[in-house]
């Protein structure tokens, strides 16, 4: 988990606080014919992760959207928190899957809440042990360990470090050995409606490439985690592609977003969707 759009929650979990991430909420419904109701519903896209608040387990995360493979299409990294409480602790045991909460919920054991909470987490590992490709796993004084290489992104002509995860298109997750998340573009083709934003502009390819030019992102979290200020930060990227103006100098460099505005160049965004959280410098 890396990051959620309510400051409370980001404490609590230590991640970055998103408040972007937010506007999630309202795209994330869509009405649809419910054939054996014979009527219009409200269905959510995005998945569900559950927290229990008064028995200590591990977050449960919903269970059709669990595995991350190149063939699930079904996946994203975004979630809609729900609060999940035992009504009396001393019958608590332990959830491993979605269905045991509404299970627990029918029985009236447990109260479940949805909240207007965002939460960001990707899916490094899946039910079979299978690690996402870019991780790699060690054991070291009995302690089980994942890594993630990160990769330097300039904001603000600072250099801050950034994991590259989900991908919209299977190129990007193929060549960067992350999650195919198809289901991001949905974000992408909401652009063109009224909903606020909940991504940031992220520019990726240079044409020509400059000499030694890192990605360039219009925001990160400052400082990074719970108590972040730059409000226009968001882990969910547009890709885009800067053609730049005439030749370009040897030494050429741009390390903000303004930088680009001042240089006059030209970007075109793709239909590419990213889910990059910014962790520290």
């Amino acid at each position: 988990m890396t990051d959620a759009s309510d400051p409370a929650y980001a404490l609590k979990f230590k991640v970055n606080y998103t408040p972007l991430l937010a506007n999630s909420l309202e795209p994330a419904l869509r009405s649809i014919w419910d054939k054996s109701a014979r009527a219009v519903v409200t269905e959510e896209f995005m998945p569900s992760v559950y927290y229990v608040t008064n028995n200590k387990q591990f977050l449960v995360f919903d269970a059709e959207w669990r595995l991350p493979a190149p063939a699930d299409e079904d996946y994203m990294p975004l979630w809609i928190l729900h609060e999940v409480t035992w009504i009396d602790p001393a019958n608590a045991y332990t959830f491993t899957c979605h269905n045991h909460v509404r299970q627990a919920e029918a029985s009236g054991l447990v109260t479940v809440n949805r909240l207007p909470v965002v939460i960001g987490a990707s899916i490094l590992q899946n039910s079979k042990g299978q690690l996402i490709k870019q991780a790699f796993a060690s054991q070291k004084y009995g302690y089980y360990m994942m890594r993630l290489p990160t990769k330097s992104i300039f904001v603000g002509r600072q250099v801050y470090k950034m994991l590259q995860l989900d991908y919209s298109n299977s190129y990007g997750a193929r060549v960067n050995k992350g999650n195919y998340a198809p289901l991001m573009n949905r974000f992408n083709a909401l652009k063109q409606l009224p909903y606020p934003q909940n991504w940031q502009y992220y520019f990726y390819s240079f044409v020509p490439p400059p000499l030694k030019q890192l990605p360039v992102a219009v925001a990160a979290p400052t400082p990074p985690g719970p108590y972040n200020q730059q409000y226009d930060y968001s882990p969910l990227m547009n890709e885009w592609v800067v053609k730049l103006p005439g030749p370009v100098p040897s030494n050429a460099l741009f390390g903000s977003y303004q930088d680009l505005v001042n240089t006059g160049v030209v970007a075109y965004p793709t239909t590419y969707m990213d889910y990059q959280p910014i962790v520290g410098r």
